[in-house]
């Protein structure tokens, strides 16, 4: 397992949670979306911190309108 670096996160209650984070071993960032039971709904994988944020957004922003809360 190789170590990443914590870059954004957030949590909603409703929706779940979202981690940005980065791994100087593979020199990318890793995407991920939690429903708030803890399973993985989604990982995204880009080389680009700016891509990575806003796909963060989006996914954030989709599962909040899939679950009603938008």
């Amino acid at each position: 397992m190789t170590a990443r670096r914590l870059v954004y996160a957030g949590t909603f209650p409703e929706v779940g949670r979202f981690r940005v984070s980065w791994s100087d071993e593979f020199e990318e960032y890793r995407v991920q979306l939690i429903d708030p039971a803890g399973q993985l709904l989604a990982e995204y994988f880009t080389e680009d911190r700016a891509d990575a944020v806003a796909t963060a957004d989006r996914m954030l922003a989709d599962r909040a309108a899939q679950v009603g809360v938008a």
